[in-house]
């Protein structure tokens, strides 16, 4: 962050379009509940944004165990050379430690999980997580279990008829970290 020597921030909500070409007039948003959350925006093309990334900074760390909001405006020159408005906006959770989740696919069948503490990479051993297709709920599904080793790792094994979905890893203290796959 310029200007933000030896002054702490939240962890960067980064957001990528693929099939864009570049973003132009970007808008940004975090909330939380009916607050608005102050924030820095790297926009497109600027400190190591593509022309169609952008970040989004919390000024500050996030609450554990707090609800946001994320709302992203911009316009958009798609790869067809289309040109229209965009809007995304999506809600996220944050854990009730200081673990960071990261999720690997390794094959049609297997993903990599990674649990460490946020901040210094240090791996978290006996860390128990579950998989979830979806958000966890009382009608979620379970797909996947484990427990991470001592290097903070655990490989899960997924039924093959569940890609091209959206899941949701959940480590046992509550921090998570939803993908595509």
């Amino acid at each position: 962050m310029p200007g933000g020597f030896s002054r702490q921030f939240g962890y960067p909500i980064t957001v990528d379009f693929p099939t864009v070409q570049q973003l132009a007039d970007v808008k940004t948003q975090l909330t939380m509940g009916h607050t608005v959350v102050p924030t820095a925006t790297d926009l497109p093309g600027f400190h190591n944004m593509a022309s169609n990334q952008l970040g989004i900074v919390p000024s500050s760390v996030l609450r554990p165990n707090t609800h946001y909001s994320v709302s992203v405006t911009a316009d958009a020159l798609f790869n067809n050379d289309h040109r229209r408005r965009v809007h995304l906006q999506w809600h996220f959770a944050t854990g009730g430690s200081d673990q960071s989740v990261a999720v690997e696919p390794l094959s049609a069948v297997r993903l990599l999980v990674s649990v460490v503490k946020a901040g210094s990479g240090v791996p978290i051993a006996g860390e128990a997580l579950r998989i979830y297709r979806s958000r966890p709920s009382s009608r979620a599904v379970v797909v996947g279990s484990g427990v991470t080793n001592d290097k903070g790792l655990v490989i899960c094994r997924m039924p093959r008829a569940l890609t091209r979905q959206i899941f949701q890893v959940v480590t046992a203290s509550g921090n998570s970290a939803q993908f595509w796959w």
